[in-house]
């Protein structure tokens, strides 16, 4: 592996002006936060570019003849520059090759912290393309970042590209992008939609009803809100199949990887349990066959049978008679009108609490204030933990560790010593370890593990 001196090494420090600059096409970092560049652009503003440009001589361009040196390192410190009206600005002027320059600004740019996910995945994967040596693990090294940190930034990549720009706008964390960057692109476009749910505004509240509402208002549509990382981790367990011999599952779950490569050579137990239950009597026994056994196997295959045949005979009366009785409740309820308890059923279900504590949160729920009702809905749904409450909390403005800090305990003062002799308490008597329902060990004994061997 070739190794990266400092950019200063060798450097001439300069005092250039700024159309000299040209930015560079390879920068690894491709998306800039504006806010922390209006934070910087004022700092430039008020004392100047603190650290040189790292720039190399460019060629003359025709349609920029004032341009003299490229960019390598420093894009954010320029474009700061450039908006505080800076004139000139100080550069180390060194001499390199396009490889060169690729690597030290894949390098310098990974090592910062403020680098989005998704630049530090495709700097990680352009690293290792430009250089053969550059392994995962040669990369986490030479970045200060651990093995799986890497191995995580570059599932990043295979992200489809709607969840790319779901996670380029903070539309989902990088919690949820590496649970769907595991998946096949299929189920990353399933898992992408699962990863949100959406609120909705009854239409602009007025004055003309009894609750201070318009009736007629249509719904709105807000933004989609994220799910928490825990819920779409569920969501993928009950609804994807993980590919276990896939190449990125290889690499991810080394460890998964290599028990399936002595499952398929044939060789170690894989599970600690028996397996054979059609060949093994000694765990699984053969049951007793009594006079009525034939008779018992009998019944039970023939109830088996009557209840199949019911559910089909019911599938299809179902299947004729599906669409006319979705029909006759929709003409029933279309004479039904928007009451106070019809909404309250509505937030109930949609939080899964009782009426009682959502009226504790807002008061009594009117058309009028439906809306607000949604929002404690949709609270109360996600405050089983600060996780699933963090994409809540963040569609609504509540800094949660702002709160956390307000709430947290007092520092206890200091007592003053008691004088005289104090008993020592008496240590509780240690508890006898708790017996499993059935009296058994719940660890497996030599005698139930597999029959199998290699």
């Amino acid at each position: 592996m070739k190794s990266v001196t400092s950019p200063a090494a060798g450097g001439r420090l300069r005092r250039v002006p700024l159309a000299s600059l040209i930015e560079s096409l390879t920068n690894p970092r491709t998306r800039f936060n504006q806010a922390a560049m209006a934070e910087l652009t004022e700092s430039v503003r008020a004392k100047g570019v603190l650290q040189p440009l790292l720039v190399r001589p460019h060629a003359p361009i025709a349609e920029a003849p004032s341009v003299q040196f490229e960019i390598v390192d420093g894009a954010c410190r320029y474009r700061a520059a450039v908006a505080a009206d800076l004139v000139e600005v100080d550069v180390i002027v060194q001499d390199m090759s396009d490889a060169e320059m690729r690597e030290v600004q894949l390098i310098t740019g990974l090592q910062r912290s403020d680098l989005h996910p998704l630049d530090e995945a495709e700097g990680f994967r352009a690293l290792m393309d430009l250089d053969p040596s550059y392994t995962p693990e040669a990369v986490a090294a030479k970045v200060g970042k651990s093995k799986k940190y890497v191995y995580d930034r570059l599932k990043f990549a295979a992200l489809i590209p709607e969840a790319k720009d779901a996670f380029a706008t903070d539309q989902i964390t990088a919690g949820h992008a590496i649970l769907i960057a595991r998946l096949q692109p299929g189920d990353q476009e399933r898992a992408l939609e699962a990863a949100f749910h959406t609120l909705w505004d009854a239409g602009d509240a007025g004055d003309d009803d009894e609750d201070g509402g318009d009736q007629d208002a249509p719904a709105v549509a807000r933004p989609k809100v994220a799910i928490s990382v825990r819920e779409l981790d569920r969501w993928i367990e009950q609804h994807c199949r993980l590919d276990i011999r896939a190449s990125e599952v290889q690499e991810t779950l080394p460890a998964l990887a290599e028990v399936m490569r002595q499952a398929d050579a044939g060789g170690g137990e894989v599970l600690d349990v028996c397996a054979e239950m059609a060949r093994c009597k000694k765990h699984f026994p053969p049951k007793p066959k009594g006079p009525d056994y034939k008779k018992a196997r009998a019944d039970d295959a023939a109830r088996w049978k009557k209840d199949l045949e019911t559910r089909q005979r019911n599938a299809k009366i179902w299947n004729r008679v599906r669409k006319e009785a979705l029909k006759a409740v929709v003409a029933k309820a279309r004479g039904l009108k928007i009451t106070n308890k019809l909404l309250e059923a509505v937030l109930v279900e949609r939080s899964r609490h009782p009426a009682k504590d959502i009226i504790a949160l807002m008061g009594p729920v009117t058309l009028a204030t439906f809306a607000q009702g949604l929002a404690v809905a949709d609270a109360l749904s996600q405050a089983y933990t600060m996780e699933g409450f963090a994409s809540v909390a963040k569609q609504h403005g509540v800094d949660l560790k702002k709160l956390e800090a307000q709430m947290a305990p007092p520092a206890a003062a200091d007592t003053p010593k008691k004088t005289g002799k104090v008993k020592a308490a008496k240590a509780p008597a240690a508890s006898k370890p708790a017996t499993p329902w059935n009296g058994r060990s719940v660890r497996p004994s030599a005698s139930q593990r597999s029959c199998r061997r290699p």
